[in-house]
């Protein structure tokens, strides 16, 4: 009877873990005017993600060029069984940009999907102006898993899985 609910255990501890976003995600975001057509602003958008079970903390980029470039905190949730993801940046840590730009911040609405052996988040965001909480915008997002980061990986990217302990003799 142990041995069953072991495995019924295991099981439903699969299942429910759904998928692992863990890693590099790039892209770009594309910005959209009232009539939902594309305003020609397009920036590219890295995610670097810490997946822990349904919850997530992350670290965005979004840069043009040298000239404009922005990192920012974020969190999030994934729902396994949509495969929905939700993303919100909650505070600028790096920023180079012109004397008449302002900072802001995005919450993102994402679907996950897998073809072959490519994975994909899309969807749409809004974004928040971070000095006066004003409208920035919103728009479309499109990422794509990848193995390598523009920037630098972040620390809880780069530490090494615990090796199990060997006994000594």
């Amino acid at each position: 009877m142990y041995r069953i609910l072991l495995l019924i255990f295991l099981f439903v501890s699969f299942i429910g873990r759904g998928q692992d976003l863990t890693g590099i995600w790039r892209g770009n975001f594309n910005q959209t005017n009232s009539l939902r057509e594309s305003s020609g602003s397009r920036y590219k958008f890295e995610v670097q993600i810490d997946q822990n079970i349904h919850q997530f903390k992350a670290v965005t980029y979004s840069y043009l060029s040298t000239i404009f470039y922005g990192k920012a905190t974020a969190i999030g949730t994934v729902n396994p069984k949509t495969q929905k993801v939700y993303l919100e940046e909650l505070k600028i840590v790096d920023v180079r940009m012109s004397g008449f730009s302002s900072a802001c911040i995005m919450t993102c609405f994402l679907q996950y999907s897998k073809d072959g052996d490519e994975e994909f988040l899309e969807g749409s965001y809004f974004s928040m102006n971070t000095s006066d909480s004003s409208n920035c915008g919103k728009g479309t997002v499109f990422l794509r898993r990848v193995a390598t980061s523009d920037f630098y990986k972040e620390p809880f990217l780069t530490r090494k899985p615990k090796e199990p302990s060997t006994p000594r003799e």
